[in-house]
């Protein structure tokens, strides 16, 4: 931060150039960025987030989770991992908004469940690169697997929050055998009409309207409000977002959020948003039509509260699935993963124990 080189910094701390370049190298990996002058922006940027905030608590933000690299047959891809080895193992894909585990006590949770939790950064976030055929999706799909097939996984439960509904139910369609389940909390569905968002606020419809129909325009305005992130600090994400959802804001005002906000922040930004605003393009892509074909049992939760997506239109993804449940969580709004996020992990459990997927711990055995 203050600009000196490698062999400044190994002088005034008696170490050797090797040793604080392996220090460096470690420290970007663990801020999820891929260059020196990444991480000195990011690390910027933190230090005024921390000035703003400091009357909250930050030690949330200072145990998060690295990435570990996986350099597989589609390319590098940063891998998150929590809960016990041996554990049921659960596929985690992200959504756009709340980071991966950096709320307060989810890993314990999943320790203490029994989860083995993979969650790897998608396309466009992170170190994972957003590749050049500019489709995220079967990108994703295709490193998933790659992941499975290294870690000797055939079957595992899908866990997706809010746009990575999509990505799940495609890794369900082409690689059905290898999903047993697909827990999605929140699900975020296609809202294809105007109608079917009659239950949202106005600025949500015209938004989901827009993703849809001016793609070019809503690029634009989220590049806007990324760059606003980065100059005035994750505290006005929940403005921006949930513009009109009085519910959601005052969850991820919570001091408590203040972690999740900085992790999703700095996932979507390492890679300037490039992931992220292909998120909100994807998310009001049609693709009901492929969900009639997917044949794992697919939960879609949905906060009663929620203001975001359309309760309708997930409702109807959950008829459209041939084994679609849909399941309404009071006290609950778009931001599920973090208030609720002990119920969404039980969810897991119990698909991951229908199954038959578990070790001996659970008192049951699965034909894989």
């Amino acid at each position: 931060m203050q600009g000196k080189s490698v062999q400044a910094i190994a002088r005034d701390l008696g170490r050797t150039e090797g040793t604080v370049r392996q220090q460096l190298k470690s420290i970007m990996a663990k801020m999820g960025v891929n260059s020196q002058q990444q991480l000195i922006s990011t690390a910027y940027a933190l230090s005024l987030m921390y000035q703003q905030n400091r009357p909250s608590t930050p030690t949330a933000a200072a145990d998060m989770q690295g990435a570990k690299l996986h350099e597989g047959r589609h390319g590098v891809v940063g891998l998150h991992t929590f809960g016990p080895a041996d554990g049921l193992p659960v596929l985690f894909l992200h959504g756009a908004l709340f980071g991966i585990a950096a709320l307060p006590g989810l890993r314990d949770a999943a320790q203490t469940l029994g989860l083995r939790i993979l969650a790897p950064e998608r396309p466009g976030y992170g170190h994972t690169a957003f590749g050049e055929d500019g489709d995220p999706i079967g990108l994703a799909v295709r490193q998933a697997v790659d992941i499975l097939d290294t870690l000797e996984l055939p079957k595992v439960v899908v866990l997706a929050h809010d746009v990575g509904t999509s990505f799940a139910a495609r890794l369900a369609l082409d690689a059905p055998g290898r999903v047993a389940a697909v827990i999605a909390a929140p699900a975020t569905p296609p809202m294809q009409t105007w109608g079917q968002t009659a239950d949202m606020p106005t600025r949500h419809r015209v938004n989901a309207w827009a993703a849809q129909h001016l793609p070019g325009l809503m690029d634009k305005i989220v590049a806007l409000g990324l760059a606003q992130i980065s100059r005035d600090g994750v505290e006005v994400i929940p403005r921006l977002v949930f513009d009109g959802c009085d519910f959601d804001q005052a969850v991820l005002r919570q001091p408590a959020s203040g972690a999740v906000l900085q992790e999703a922040f700095h996932l979507a930004w390492a890679q300037r948003g490039v992931g992220f605003r292909a998120d909100m393009r994807l998310t009001n892509e049609n693709w009901l039509e492929d969900a009639r074909r997917v044949t794992a049992p697919f939960l879609c939760m949905h906060g009663a509260e929620s203001r975001t997506v359309s309760r309708k239109a997930v409702e109807k993804l959950a008829q459209t699935l041939p084994k679609g449940r849909f399941r309404l969580v009071e006290g609950a709004g778009h931001s599920l993963p973090v208030s609720h996020s002990a119920l969404i992990l039980r969810a897991a459990l119990a698909a991951g124990q229908a199954a038959g997927l578990g070790g001996d711990e659970f008192g049951f055995h699965g034909d894989d």
